[in-house]
């Protein structure tokens, strides 16, 4: 079987500017809310954290970051409506020139849901705090500078659906741990340096729609394992260092099923 190619994405499409769709409208003013809890000031801690860390007043947005407004005020931030002071739930950044380092204080956003800090010039490791945000349904750090590795704590987010790690710079084996992520719709993490083989703890993955393994240096047969994944819509494995289908029938059969297909058989010329 030849290889049979998507519409490749363009490598430098990434956004001068433009709001989250998450966060396109400015903020109302809102009245005060009631004194903070501890775990509500480790909130405004880790955000400020990310604001001094990240270059926030050379942002393309930061209206009321670092001030004593209430978070829900904060651009770019989103608090539950269920509790009275308000939990910060999502946090979306997208394409507004964070540059620097992303801080372990993160990891106190704890009810954080969504966050989207891709399309920017971050740079030097995923902290591995991030694994403790166990209420993440979407993690979008695509189209950064980041390097190092991939956390196997990663492998901890349960609830998540989309992992986007890809165009980063992260150079480590695929943990096996993220085939914990078992509610995983879409795994992302092309354009990178990942090397070794694909774990076969992937084929847990049984909710699994978008595979995109492409343009790093994994070798090696994709694991058998992968089969299980009945639902699986794309899967993308091209341009690496060896990586290949194996071409016994029972991996074409489940390979000719899946809607879009691109790279290598094994032993193929």
């Amino acid at each position: 079987m030849g290889d049979r190619y998507l519409r490749s994405v363009r490598l430098h499409d990434r956004p001068a500017y433009r709001r989250d769709p998450l966060y396109d409208s400015a903020p109302a003013i809102l009245p005060p809310a009631p004194d903070r809890s501890p775990e509500q000031r480790l909130e405004r801690q880790a955000l400020e954290a990310l604001y001094d860390a990240t270059d926030g007043p050379n942002w393309a947005q930061d209206d009321n970051w670092n001030t004593d407004a209430d978070l829900r005020q904060w651009y770019g931030v989103d608090t539950s409506s269920s509790d009275p002071c308000g939990w910060v739930i999502a946090l979306g950044l997208t394409g507004h020139y964070l540059r620097g380092t992303l801080p372990a204080e993160l990891g106190n956003l704890t009810h954080l849901e969504v966050l989207h800090l891709d399309f920017n010039e971050l740079s030097g490791p995923i902290p591995a705090e991030l694994g403790t945000l166990t209420q993440l349904r979407e993690l979008f750090l695509n189209s950064n500078e980041l390097s190092g590795t991939v956390p196997a704590g990663l492998g901890r987010l349960t609830r998540l659906q989309n992992l986007h790690l890809y165009r980063n710079e992260l150079s480590s084996p695929i943990p096996a741990e993220l085939g914990n992520m078992t509610r995983l719709r879409v795994l992302e993490i092309w354009d990178n340096q990942l090397s070794g083989p694909v774990p076969a703890e992937l084929g847990n993955l049984s909710n699994l729609r978008k595979l995109s393994l492409n343009r790093n240096q994994l070798s090696g047969p994709l694991p058998s394992s992968l089969t299980n994944l009945l639902r699986l819509e794309e899967l993308l494995f091209n341009e690496n260092a060896g990586l290949c289908a194996p071409s016994d029938a029972e991996f074409l059969n489940w390979l000719n099923g899946i809607p879009h297909v691109a790279g290598p058989m094994c032993g193929a010329p």
